[in-house]
Parts: structure tokens; C-alpha cells; sequence
């Protein structure tokens, strides 16, 4: 059944507002007795309205948080708001006691309701409310559907560049970006996104090739080759976010995949780093993946929103069987041989257990005991019988023999159980739960008896996953705190953390053999982890929007260099996408690069939300230089070549301020001072035998400076706010400016 048709909590209706100061996004969250949940974020940027499903269990929890707190009663009085601070307001009706309380943002934990404020700053969180707001719970919204108004910061830009020696210019259009003759109103190419707004574009070479690089807004890097149009290669993220993940070894080679809100399910080489397939059918998001084999054949297993189990076969992107059966969302998918027989197992919203034939699609068991959602099940062999587990959101961990369609036995849990891992241990198969209380309890599967239990993660445990590696076996777990952590689960000894991931990892899947965890991400990010060497390979791009790319020479490779939202440096092939190198740079997210030669090799200067910008030597990939002093954002940065020979580098920031940098030393040669306004375009040229600096904002206005003595030698009115200036070839010193009406020559 849908999450309308189940039986709701005692409440008529709950209306959540937050306000806040005027650069801030406020929002109004209204969640309806059908637990029909409503939101509409507003801001600077214009408004996002988000409406979904809401799992009944988060409203009883909702509710039990509400009577605890004696609603409205306050434990103590509220402190007073300070101005410009954002304020809660939270109206309910239909409640034992309806009635309103307003406070400060952060009094919720001082008058008794911080677990009544975290679960609908959880419930904000998923639907897409601003960065106020934090995700501590699983996944609770389903059919989420989204009507984004607002205006997205450069999604105008352009570029100039040379396509086979023929100056030519890149500009963003609605569907896509269109490249153009500079000298005429000839359209080169013109390439069409499917999906994402581009938030960085470039043009570069790799080779003997020109190519034109573009970033999203959803994480995605693409390249398309300009002399034949074919994509050359394409990095994808799933579109708001990445809900399960499957992971296979076939040969020494790692098979991933993914799936997400858009309904989508990527199929990667984790070796290639790369994505090698996509299947499509489900009409709703993807929430369950399970990688299995039948008949000597392997087979991909998937189950979503819409209420349908997919068997696929992954090799020929066909679809097996659609199994259908169950009145709600599907949480979670299993495969096995039982006594014989290759079954599959699903389960989700409505509380069934279902155990399907994985060959022949038949039906063969409903279990029924739950008494909420099911969000994780495990299928193994003890003693030579078939066990299944399940467990969900009623806070039960049941036990069932799969061959009779029995339950076994029953085990209450202090929270919800949200995920289910088996592993081997010392001859004992190992049972490992995550929990919404950030604890991490290991059982004998066999005995039932509990072995230890792991002090896990700051909120809520969000996924767990055995590895089998040379060393023994390891556990992975992921939290509500962002981090990833690798466990003995022999001593219970904690062997690596992972930190600022960026977002929730809500699933997680072992590489035995391989020493890999792959994980997704509520931002839609997919990664696979070395368990204790420190590092990642990053299958998507970045974490959030990519902001800038760059094309640099790292060694004697065509590259490219990209940041974004996540905060992380990248570096990538340009003729491939293949992954070189990636370093964490900007705290506040990453939002422009540049690159300059010295001394015959590349460097990187990349500015961010921190208002530093560094200085980067690409290969061995190091910090040179911290630079500081810019008091607002930087907006743009530029390298050039003054008359004597320096090479310097500049940064602009919107209140006027540019700052000329030496980046052999880190040290200021020159601070220059102009009119306000957020500046769009910054780029050095010669004219004559001077170096000159331009400048332009989105007051429509470029601005040509001599950097050399700091003088504003002359401002330029233009029609639209430019997006990119090149300087003109020979000797009549052209000036071109790009804006959203086109090209003129200055």
C-alpha cells in the first residue's frame, strides 16, 4: 500500500517554518495526515517547491518525539532571537494538545524538542531544503517530485577558444552549449545536455584534438571532440542524489551499480573508472540493487517506487522478469540458492517478505510478521539450511526459514534497523545491523547470540558492509555524521575514518578480492574505498555542482582540472576522463580555477568559499601558496605576464578589490581598486608593448587596467553583462567581448 492508504499517526496536520536573514533561504515545510509532505524553499535566488511521500514510521516517531516533549508546553522559556539569526516556528493541529511554539534556531534542545526539530530538519533535508538544514535519518521520502524556480548562479557563461586554428567561441543555451565562428554567425556545433544545468565550461586539447569540457550542476563532467561531435568521454552523477549500490567481481575485475532518484541504474567498470552501461524501465526511483547468478548466468536484481522488482541481465541491458506483487515502495533486495533453487527476495513498504524464483519469476512465498517498512534483508546457508533475515522500521530483526515460508524467531531492537551485512568470522557467520542510534551490533547467526556491539557513528548508522581481504575480514560502516569507517570486527578496533564526504552515504557494497567498498550518496556521488589506505577513486566527478574547469598540462598529458561544490581539486585526462590525481582544496566548496605557465610547467591557482587562493604544482600534486586578503568572495582569477617578464596572478573579488600575486613567492605585487560589483570576466593581454588587465562585472561594464602601475586606464559600457573577453590577433588590438546577445568587437 502507499504511504496514503496506511494507517497515520493522530495528527490533522503540522506546518514548520523557518525564518531567515534576507541572504538567507527561509522555508515552509507542511506535512498532511496522509503524510503527504510539502516544501517551499525561498530565497535570493527565487523559490523551490519539493512534495513527496513520507514513510508512516518517521510520523509515530514524529509524534513520539512530540509527547515527549509535552507539546506545547516549553521546558524553558526561549532565548531572544538575535536579528539576522533564523527562528523556528512549528504549528500543529489534530494533536493531543494542538497549539505553536516559536524560538531561536538553535533553542530547539534548551525547550525539550531538538528530536522533534532533527526529525524535520531530516525531512526538509531530503526533500532539497537549504544548507540550514541536516539529514540524520535514512531514507524517508518517496515520489519525490521537484519544481525549481529559482536562478542558478552561471548558468550564462561562455568561452573563448580555437578550433582547428579558427577563433571560435563557446556560450551556454537552455538545452545545451553552442560553439560558434568568433569572426562570423557560423554554428560550429551545438550539443545538447540531458540532464543538469552546466555550471563550468571549457575549451582545451588533448593531443591532436580540440575538445569542449562542460560541469553540472549535478556533479557530471562531459567532453565532446570538436572535430567529429562524438562524446569522448562522460562522468555522470544521478540526479538528486544515489540510493543503492551493488557491487560484483568478474575475473580480477570490479563490476559496480547504482541507483537513484531519477530511476536510472548506472553499470560502471570500477577498474576504467568509468560507466560501461545504463539500464532504464522503473518509474520511479531506484531504491534496492543485488548483483546474483542463475542458470550459470549473471543477473542484476532491482527494486524502486514504483513497486516492481526488475531482474536484468546486465551484459545485453535486457530485462528478465518484472516481478510484481507489492502495494508500496521497495526498499530492499536480496539474491541466493536455497536448497537447490536460485530465489530472490524483496521487501519495503508494505511490510511482506516476498520470495520469488529468481529463473522463472514465480512467486513462491509472502512472509508477514513486520509491522512497518522493511529496509534491509540477508540470505546465507547455517548448518546446511537456508536463513533469512529482515528487518525494518517497526525496530524487529526476524529470522525465517525461506524453503518453508516460516518465521523462526524474533528480535526487538531499541531503534530502527536500516541495513543487514553477513560475514565470516573465526568459522561463525557474523550478522551485522545498522541502527538509527549510530550503534553497530554484531550477532552469531547460528546462536543468536550478540558478539560485540560498535560504538559506530555520531547519529544514525546509515549502511554496513563485510569486505574478505589478505588481512581477515573487515566490516565498513557509514553514518548520519558523513564519514565512512573501516572495523576490525574481532577486536572492534576502528581502523580508518573517512571524513567531509560532502553527504549521507545510504548504501555501501564490498569487493571481496579487490580490497574495494563501493559507496552512493544522497548528493549522488559514487566512490570506492581502499579499506585502510586512505584514499578513494572517485567514480563520480565531484560531490554537488562542478563550478570550474580548466584545461592544464600535468607532465606531458593533456588534462583537466575541475572543482566544484565538494571543495575538492580534480585532475583528469582530457582525451579519456580517466582520473589522475585529487586533493581537498577549498573548504566552503571550490568556485573558479586558472592556469599559467612558470618556468616551463603548469600551474593551478584555485580560489574558493574560504576567500583564499591557492597555488598548485599539478604532478607531484602539492600546495605551493596560501594566498589571503580579500575581504568578500573571489569571483575570478586570471594569470598573465607584466612588461618585465614576471609572470603574476590576479584575483578579483565583488567589492572592487583585484590582487595581483608574484606565484614563484606568494607574495602582493600590486593591489588594484575599482568600482563594486560581482566580476564576471578577468583576463590579461598586450596591447602594444604594455600588459594589459580587463576586468568586466555584471554592471555591464568592463574595466581596462595597467597592472604594471595600478592605473584604471579606462571603463567600458557593454550591453549585457559580459561572460568572457578575448584579445584579437595582428596588429589592429581587438577587444571581444561575449555576452548572451553574442559577440562584438571593441
Amino acid at each position: 500500500m502507499s504511504a496514503g492508504q496506511e494507517g497515520s499517526a493522530p495528527l490533522a496536520g503540522i506546518e514548520y517554518r523557518c525564518r531567515a536573514g534576507q541572504a538567507q533561504d527561509s522555508f515552509v515545510l507542511v506535512i498532511r495526515p496522509d503524510a503527504r509532505a510539502m516544501l517551499e524553499v525561498q530565497g535570493p535566488t527565487g523559490v523551490r517547491r519539493a512534495s513527496a511521500w513520507l514513510d508512516p514510521a518517521v510520523l509515530r516517531r514524529l509524534v513520539g518525539a512530540l509527547r515527549a516533549g509535552g507539546f506545547p508546553a516549553l521546558r524553558q522559556a526561549p532565548g531572544q532571537a538575535q536579528p539576522g539569526t533564523p527562528t523556528r516556528v512549528l504549528s500543529v493541529t489534530g494533536f493531543d494538545q494542538p497549539g505553536q511554539i516559536e524560538l531561536s534556531w538553535h533553542d530547539a534542545d534548551a525547550v525539550g524538542y531538538g528530536a522533534v526539530f532533527r526529525i524535520l530538519d531530516s525531512m526538509a533535508a531530503q526533500l532539497g531544503g537549504p544548507g540550514l538544514v541536516r539529514n540524520l535519518l535514512p531514507q524517508v521520502v518517496h515520489h519525490l517530485t521537484v519544481d525549481d524556480e529559482r536562478r542558478e548562479e552561471g548558468s550564462a557563461m561562455g568561452v573563448f577558444g580555437a578550433v582547428a586554428d579558427r577563433p571560435v567561441y563557446a556560450r551556454t543555451e537552455a538545452a545545451g552549449v553552442r560553439v560558434q565562428a568568433r569572426d562570423g554567425d557560423d554554428t560550429l556545433w551545438s550539443f545538447t545536455l540531458p540532464s543538469g544545468k552546466i555550471g563550468a565550461l571549457a575549451l582545451a586539447r588533448a593531443g591532436d584534438r580540440d575538445v569542449l569540457a562542460v560541469g553540472t550542476l549535478d556533479g557530471s563532467l562531459r567532453a565532446w571532440d570538436l572535430a567529429s561531435g562524438d562524446v569522448l568521454h562522460d562522468r555522470p552523477a544521478h540526479a538528486r542524489g544515489g540510493y543503492a549500490v551493488a557491487a560484483t567481481t568478474v575475473g580480477d575485475r570490479g563490476g559496480v551499480a547504482t541507483g537513484g532518484p531519477d530511476g536510472v541504474i548506472r553499470l560502471w567498470d570500477c577498474d576504467a573508472d568509468r560507466v560501461v552501461g545504463v539500464l532504464t524501465g522503473h518509474a520511479g526511483a531506484v531504491r534496492a540493487l543485488t548483483f546474483g547468478s542463475t542458470d550459470g548466468r549473471s543477473v542484476l536484481v532491482s527494486g524502486g517506487d514504483d513497486a516492481t522488482v526488475r531482474v536484468w541481465d546486465p551484459a545485453a541491458a535486457e530485462v528478465l522478469h518484472e516481478l510484481t506483487g507489492h502495494e508500496g515502495w521497495v526498499e530492499t533486495v536480496t539474491c541466493g540458492h536455497v536448497q537447490g533453487r536460485d530465489v530472490v527476495v524483496s521487501a519495503g513498504s508494505d511490510a511482506v517478505v516476498r520470495v520469488w524464483d529468481l529463473g522463472g519469476g514465480e512467486l513462491i512465498h509472502e512472509l508477514e510478521g513486520h509491522g512497518g517498512t522493511v529496509r534491509a534483508l540477508a540470505l546465507t546457508t547455517v548448518h546446511g539450511h537456508g536463513a533469512l533475515v529482515s528487518a525494518g522500521l517497526d525496530a524487529t530483526i526476524r529470522f525465517w526459514d525461506p524453503v518453508a515460508g516460516k518465521q523462526i524467531r524474533e528480535l526487538s531492537c531499541p531503534h530502527w534497523v536500516v541495513g543487514l551485512a553477513l560475514g565470516e568470522m573465526d568459522g561463525r557467520q557474523i550478522l551485522a545491523a545498522a541502527s538509527s542510534d549510530g550503534y553497530v551490533p554484531l550477532w552469531d547467526l547460528a546462536t543468536g547470540e550478540l558478539v560485540r556491539t560498535l560504538a559506530a557513528h555520531q547519529g544514525g548508522v546509515t549502511a554496513v558492509a563485510f569486505l574478505d581481504t589478505a588481512d581477515g575480514v573487515r566490516l565498513a560502516s557509514a553514518g548520519a555524521d558523513r564519514t565512512v569507517k573501516f572495523w576490525d570486527p574481532r577486536s572492534g578496533q576502528r581502523l580508518r575514518v573517512y571524513t567531509d564526504l560532502g553527504g549521507v552515504v545510504t548504501s555501501l557494497a564490498g569487493l571481496d578480492g579487490l580490497d574495494l567498498v563501493v559507496s552512493a550518496d544522497e548528493t549522488g556521488a559514487v566512490r570506492a574505498w581502499r579499506r585502510e589506505q586512505g584514499e578513494s577513486i572517485a567514480l563520480t566527478p565531484h560531490v554537488g555542482a562542478v563550478r570550474a574547469v580548466v584545461p592544464v598540462r600535468v607532465l606531458d598529458v593533456d588534462a583537466l582540472a575541475s572543482t566544484g561544490a565538494d571543495g575538492m581539486l580534480r585532475f583528469w585526462r582530457a582525451g579519456d576522463g580517466a582520473p589522475l590525481d585529487a586533493t581537498r582544496a577549498h573548504a566552503g566548496g571550490g568556485h573558479i580555477l586558472a592556469v599559467g605557465t612558470l618556468d616551463g610547467r603548469d600551474l593551478v591557482a584555485s580560489a574558493g568559499g574560504d576567500r583564499t587562493v591557492r597555488i598548485w604544482n599539478p604532478h607531484p600534486l602539492e600546495p605551493l601558496y596560501a594566498l589571503t586578503g580579500h575581504a568578500t568572495d573571489i569571483d575570478q582569477l586570471a594569470f598573465g605576464r607584466l612588461e618585465d617578464g614576471r609572470v603574476v596572478l590576479a584575483s578579483a573579488s565583488g567589492d572592487g578589490t583585484i590582487h595581483v600575486w608574484d606565484p614563484r613567492t606568494g607574495q602582493p605585487v600590486t593591489t588594484l581598486r575599482g568600482p563594486a560589483g560581482r566580476v564576471t570576466v578577468l583576463v590579461f593581454g598586450q596591447v602594444g608593448q604594455h600588459t594589459a588587465l580587463v576586468s568586466g562585472t555584471d554592471q555591464r561594464e568592463l574595466h581596462l587596467w595597467h597592472p604594471s602601475s595600478g592605473n584604471l586606464v579606462e571603463t567600458v559600457p557593454v550591453d549585457d553583462v559580459p561572460l568572457a573577453v578575448g584579445f584579437g590577433e595582428g596588429e589592429q588590438q581587438e577587444l571581444f567581448v561575449l555576452t548572451e546577445k553574442g559577440v562584438a568587437a571593441l
